[in-house]
């Protein structure tokens, strides 16, 4: 049976490093789930609960009638377009051709180094926040339409956390 399975996993942790990590142990079947498409940039977030269900958050705004869409495990931020295609094409049998597909989103990697800098070299929030805004521009220039991701914010807050206490401490 052909369907969109989703991997039933275990949480474990790493030695020495401490790092948990999810071990997948089977594949599982959710019918409502199963009916997602997919894109590199989706609109809600497939969450495992404990009592073995699965359910579906709303992640960006969605129109009136319009589709939901899961990721299957090629996110944009993490990975390029060619390889993004690449892999859903060998392990789904599709190109997609999703919005951060035909518009080439940039990957979080140029925003991570250049946040990864601000916050190492600079001490007072004033200069850190302006380097900030900086760095959102150029990250902005690289999404076609000019507009920061729903994903990307949510990211942006955690490393606004993580500059905060890194300049304030």
């Amino acid at each position: 049976m052909q369907c969109n399975a989703r991997p039933a996993q275990l949480t474990r942790r790493d030695e020495p490093e401490g790092q948990y990590r999810a071990v997948p142990f089977a594949l599982r079947c959710h019918p409502l789930i199963s009916l997602l498409n997919h894109s590199c940039a989706p609109n809600v977030k497939c969450f495992d609960l404990r009592d073995g269900r699965c359910s579906a958050v709303v992640i960006q705004p969605i129109a009136a009638g319009g589709q939901l869409f899961a990721n299957y495990g090629y996110d944009y931020l993490q990975t390029g377009r060619d390889e993004r295609r690449e892999g859903l094409q060998r392990v789904f049998g599709f190109t997609c051709n999703c919005d951060a597909c035909e518009n080439n989103y940039p990957t979080a990697e140029p925003f991570r180094s250049g946040l990864m800098d601000i916050i190492l070299h600079t001490r007072d929030m004033k200069t850190a926040f302006r380097n900030m805004a900086k760095l959102l521009a150029e990250v902005n220039e690289g999404v076609g339409d000019g507009r920061m991701c729903h994903q990307q914010l949510a990211k942006l807050e955690r490393y606004f956390q993580l500059l905060y206490c890194e300049v304030v401490n």
